[in-house]
């Protein structure tokens, strides 16, 4: 219990300290912003592209449809980001790699899924393929399958089951053969 008390007394200061660089990171964005030549509508799109950023990291497309929704023009859209995009606050590849850290943890995905679910959230196959690859550099994707393989195992699948919920999962056939082999699930060594 101690241990869960430290770790979320950090969580809580890695947060705080998180709020307050993003609010100093704004309040400087502001300030660059006004000596930039823009129209009074990409200063907008800026200003509300910069809020949503602040909230969390997110990739040119969906940012794009954020801003469509508040109809703003493609135009002012375009320049905006554009802009963030020069400055470093809006990076595709910097939001695939945070996306993988987070949304993988305690969830054992396979390349297949991870780049898949990338490019459906609107970032490019190439940097989607990119940030995958950097994350199993440290991460055995076997391991993750062989996880994933125990926890089905519990619910009692059979292996055709099996197969389809690791393929599901984003592994590849061959990774999926030699975990099953290795847990004794296959009847054959195909």
């Amino acid at each position: 219990m101690v241990l869960a008390d430290a770790s979320s007394s950090q969580n809580d200061n890695f947060h705080f300290r998180l709020y307050k660089t993003l609010t100093q990171v704004w309040a400087f964005f502001c300030f660059r912003m006004t000596e930039e030549n823009f129209s009074p509508k990409v200063k907008l799109a800026i200003e509300a592209a910069a809020r949503s950023l602040g909230r969390c990291e997110q990739c040119r497309f969906s940012l794009e449809q954020k801003l469509l929704k508040k109809e703003f023009d493609e135009e002012a859209i375009k320049a905006a980001l554009d802009y963030l995009e020069s400055k470093k606050y809006l990076d595709d590849a910097r939001y695939a790699s945070s996306w993988i850290r987070c949304h993988s943890a305690g969830r054992p995905l396979g390349r297949i899924r991870l780049v898949r679910e990338l490019c459906m959230r609107g970032v490019s196959r190439e940097i989607a393929s990119e940030a995958v690859s950097e994350y199993f550099e440290g991460v055995d994707e076997t391991e993750l399958c062989r996880l994933a393989c125990r926890k089905l195992i519990h619910k009692n699948k059979n292996e055709k089951n099996l197969i389809k919920s690791l393929a599901d999962k984003g592994f590849s056939y061959k990774i999926i053969q030699k975990v099953l082999r290795e847990e004794k699930v296959l009847d054959h060594a195909s």
